[in-house]
Parts: C-alpha cells; sequence; structure tokens
C-alpha cells in the first residue's frame, strides 16, 4: 500500500528477478495507489491497483491504466505491506482484516492494537500470533541492530542521543530549520527497544536538526561484567548489517552514502564510528544511518515471517540476497587510500 519513500523501495526489491537461491522470496502481487506517483510511472511493468474509486480517475488522467482496485488487489495478496506514514495505519487495518489479509506496517506505528513490534534478530516469535506486525522505526532499527550484534544479555545499559534531519517525512512541512529542535520528553525510541529486547536498561533522547537526510546518534554502552569493550566492538564487528568503519580522520556522513552503488545510494547497513579508545566494560560510538533505506532489510524479513514456515535466520538471509547489501552497499562504504570507493 502505497510507493513512497519506503514503498518504492519495497517494491523495487519484490519485483526484481529471483536468483537461484531465493524461489521461495516474497514477491511482488502489486501496489495499491492513491494517485499518481513517479515511480509506478517510471515503471510502468508493475501492477498498479487503484485505492479508491477517486484514485482510479486521477490515474487514468495521468494516462496510467489500473489493473484493478484495492479490494482485488487483497483477494490475490497473502499479505500486505501497508507503507503509509506514521499513525495512519489504524484507519486502514479493517480494511485488511476484513480480507483476511495479514498485515505488515511500516513507519514506526505507534498503536500496538496493530499488532507487536517486531525484529527478526530479537523477537521473531511474535510472528506467530495472529494479526499484524509493526516494523520498528528507523532509529530504533539501528539500536536494535546493536543489540542484537553484541546480545541483548550482554549490554547492562544503552543511552542514546539522537539526531534526525528535518526532512522526514513527518517534519518535511517546516522546511529546513535554522537551528535544532530540542524535544524535553524522552523519546519513544527506548521503549519501542525494550518492546523487541526487554534486558537492557535503554533511555533515549532526541533532537532534530538543519540535515536533509541521514539521522546520526551518539550511543553509550555499559557491559555486563566480565565482557570487555573490545569483545563487544569485535563482535559488532562481525554483525549482520552493521559495519564498523576504521580509520582515524573524521566521518562525513554525506560522503557515505554518495558512495553506496545501490539505488538510490541506499545504505541498508548502518555505520558505527568508534569514538576513542574502548574502555574496560564500556563502548561509546557515532552512529549513522540511512533514514529512507534502513528499515527495507527488517520489513522484508517481517513479510517473511508473517507468512508460514521458514526461519528468522532464513528470512535475513533472503532479505540480504534480494537487496545484494553484500556485494554493492555493505563494500563499496569504506574509502581506499585516495579517499574514493572500493
Amino acid at each position: 500500500m502505497g510507493a513512497g519513500i519506503i514503498g518504492k523501495r519495497l517494491a523495487a526489491a519484490l519485483s526484481a528477478p529471483a536468483g537461484e537461491q531465493d524461489t521461495y522470496a516474497p514477491r511482488l502481487a502489486g501496489i495499491a495507489l492513491r494517485g499518481p506517483n513517479i515511480f509506478a510511472t517510471a515503471r510502468p511493468e508493475l501492477p498498479v491497483f487503484a485505492a479508491d474509486a477517486r484514485a482510479a480517475e486521477r490515474l487514468r488522467e495521468v494516462g496510467t491504466e489500473p489493473k484493478g482496485d484495492l479490494d482485488q488487489l487483497l483477494a490475490s495478496a497473502d499479505i500486505v505491506v501497508d507503507c503509509g506514514p506514521s499513525r495512519t495505519g489504524a484507519g486502514r487495518s479493517e480494511v485488511y482484516a476484513a480480507h483476511g489479509v495479514r498485515a505488515v506496517f511500516c513507519g514506526g506505528e505507534r498503536d500496538a492494537r496493530l499488532g507487536p513490534l517486531i525484529h527478526s534478530a530479537l523477537n521473531p516469535q511474535v510472528a506467530a500470533r495472529p494479526g499484524g506486525l509493526r516494523v520498528l522505526s528507523c532509529n530504533t532499527t539501528a539500536l536494535a541492530r546493536v543489540l542484537a550484534g553484541i546480545g541483548p544479555d550482554d549490554v547492562r545499559t544503552l543511552d542514546a542521543t539522537i539526531l534526525r534531519c528535518s526532512t522526514d517525512t513527518d517534519k518535511a512541512t517546516k522546511g529546513i530549520t535554522n537551528g535544532a529542535v530540542l524535544a524535553r520528553d524522552p523519546s519513544h525510541h527506548a521503549a519501542d527497544l525494550r518492546a523487541v529486547a526487554p534486558g537492557p536498561t535503554v533511555r533515549t533522547a532526541a533532537a532534530t536538526v538543519p540535515m536533509t537526510a541521514g539521522h546520526f546518534l551518539h550511543v553509550r554502552l555499559t557491559l555486563r561484567a566480565g565482557l570487555g569493550a573490545a569483545e563487544g566492538l569485535d563482535r559488532l564487528r562481525r554483525a549482520e548489517r552493521v559495519d564498523v568503519l576504521a580509520g582515524e580522520e573524521p566521518v562525513h556522513t554525506a560522503q557515505l552514502k554518495e558512495r553506496s552503488e545501490a539505488p538510490w545510494h541506499d545504505r541498508y547497513d548502518v555505520q558505527i564510528v568508534p569514538i576513542g579508545q574502548p574502555g574496560k566494560d564500556r563502548l561509546e560510538f557515532w552512529l549513522s544511518l540511512d533514514n529512507q533505506a534502513i528499515t527495507i532489510p527488517e520489513t522484508l524479513d517481517a513479510i517473511q515471517l508473517a507468512a508460514p514456515g521458514g526461519t528468522a535466520r532464513q528470512a535475513r538471509l533472503t532479505s540480504d540476497r534480494m537487496l545484494r547489501t553484500r556485494s554493492t552497499a555493505h563494500h563499496s562504504l569504506h574509502p581506499t587510500s585516495d579517499g574514493g570507493p572500493r
């Protein structure tokens, strides 16, 4: 449902030619649109359906003939992925339920009635419950990968200061701010992270800063007794969808995106920039993420877990193959000695 920031990326992944190992990868049944869409216009081979009668009229006005309506699309689908803006999914959930189609909600939906929050490496078992699933927000996804990489039982405390770009979809009407917007209350990320990994003590605060793409976080971890910080950092180096950047020079986040060879220069992995030397049981680092792309792998995981059969590990492997993360975006982010991509 939808082909905006998240929807177009999922549609591209789900409609890509399947490799020999991806016979059972989820495939695109269709895209439901409320009106003309640049991505859908550029990809006329994709099956487009009208969300309602008015949407059908608007699509025909620009030369796009819908293949049917939302009811017809839901009748042919096993799972619907709701890619609408955050806090809007509840208004569509009853339609999905009426068709008996399970829904995966993107955008960090807050309404718990839509289903539990899920992360394939931390709480995949919640997919066995009936009803919908909610994918974590972009910043919470990044923090979840950190916990999964080290092991949630091996992290005592996690403190994160989240600096969000001012052009997120729920902030875009403000334009570029001339300064930072400082929230007085703790951010939702701590509660969301505790929902998928209840062990560690988590505290988060957030601010909005005048950047046009990407978020970054200042993260401080205290590890369990007996686990050294150096070992914790080594675990992150080996973790899935995490890229610990080596070197002594400052890291420019805009250059990280520029170097990516994935479509739209997406960064599916989260980049970690260690700060100083690891302490005895404390880790401190910057965490840089692509707010438009980071949740795509976990959303593909959730789609697979929403269907019967399969394992979380297999879902993650399939998702990464679908996105080709290891052959494009992941390895292209490390600069060579001359500063160019390798």
